[in-house]
């Protein structure tokens, strides 16, 4: 760190070093040919290694123009150098791969303070990121066979103000993000917790995020929280179609009351939006609202907290997944129905 009137820099650089071995075993086997051929130890039925060298470098200025007006520059370089080793057991083809990454990532943005309530500013940043394992192979797959990923890529604008008094606080972000290459996902409808990826070739995220506080009394308190967005394909076939399972509007609030030292109340509302579950946005997701409330009690050594969620006992889904083949086919993940929860804290 170097410091010197308004200027300040900041350098520093970083290196990690992941190494994962990966393997199945099997024993007990039914078959009497497979326990004539392989015995009564354990088998190994896939074994891959996977290694990534990671370093970062990154160099941050900023410059105090006034009081009031603050200046910022950053350029970070990664580089990413990945290699899987898939051994050759059973039918497994024994894959060697490797790739690097090599990155380039700027940020600019400025901060100026109108007064000690108020303040506004205005970012741009550059960010890339690395295909992930299961993107490239899924090595414990022995019909998997590789295929050719490509890094993420954004651009981010932003711009917003804060404001805080006594009682009041208020701040506002309005952005877009321009993706290359974006990664998304759908469940695995055949394999429970996996997911098949796929890659966009351009999308955009756009629009508003607004954070409130208010505490006009000591006894009680609002919080809201919410995002209008619009996030669409900005290329190929799919274009201004909406992308699956991002909604466009979300919302949350708390009311906390707390007419004793040791004991308050809170109510908690979430609201989503309609979601689209496929890229031709032909199945959709209603949106849906969500109150949940509780209790807390806190003593001197002991803490008592009481929530229930889904107070109204809402039916709704957090997941959709849709496609085409001889009909449309759709499924829905449901999210919980009403359900209690309790702690007890003490505190020695």
């Amino acid at each position: 760190t170097f410091l010197r009137g308004r200027y300040r820099i900041d350098a520093g650089t970083e290196l990690r070093s992941f190494v994962g071995d990966h393997y199945g075993k099997v024993k007990n086997f039914s078959s009497e040919e497979l326990r004539s051929t392989l015995g009564h130890d354990w088998y190994r039925y896939y074994n891959y290694i996977g290694e990534k060298l990671s370093a970062t470098a990154f160099l941050h200025a900023a410059v105090y123009v006034t009081d009031a007006l603050t200046l910022m520059a950053d350029l970070q370089y990664q580089r990413h150098r990945w290699q899987l080793d898939q051994k050759k057991i059973g039918h497994a083809a024994g894959h060697q791969l490797s790739a690097d990454w090599n990155f380039v990532n700027p940020h600019l943005g400025a901060m100026y303070r109108v007064n000690e309530q108020l303040s506004v500013f205005a970012n741009y940043g550059k960010a890339h990121k690395e295909p992930a394992d299961d993107q490239i192979i899924n090595a414990d797959d022995v019909t998997s066979e590789p295929v050719m990923a490509a890094a993420e890529a954004i651009d981010d604008y932003e711009c917003g103000f804060q404001f805080r008094s006594q009682h009041l606080s208020v701040k506002a972000n309005a952005y877009r993000i321009d993706f290359d290459n974006e990664q998304l996902k759908n469940i695995d409808i055949e394999q429970e917790g996996e997911y098949e990826y796929y890659q966009a070739d351009r999308t955009l995220h756009q629009g508003l995020e607004l954070e409130l506080g208010l505490q006009a009394h000591p006894r009680w308190s609002i919080s809201l929280n919410g995002s209008l967005g619009n996030h669409i394909f900005s290329s190929g076939e799919l274009k201004d179609n909406r992308i699956p399972n991002v909604p466009n509007l979300l919302l949350n609030g708390i009311v906390t009351v707390k007419p004793l030292n040791f004991f308050s109340l809170f109510v908690t509302a979430r609201y989503v939006g309609k979601q689209y579950i496929d890229n031709e946005n032909i199945g959709e997701n209603p949106a849906y609202l969500i109150f949940d409330g509780g209790v807390r009690i806190d003593f001197k050594h002991l803490e008592i907290s009481a929530k229930v969620n889904n107070l109204f006992d809402v039916l709704y889904s957090t997941y959709g997944y849709g496609y085409e083949w001889d009909g449309y086919w759709a499924y829905y993940w449901p999210g919980a129905t009403r359900n209690v929860f309790v702690s007890v804290s003490v505190k020695l």
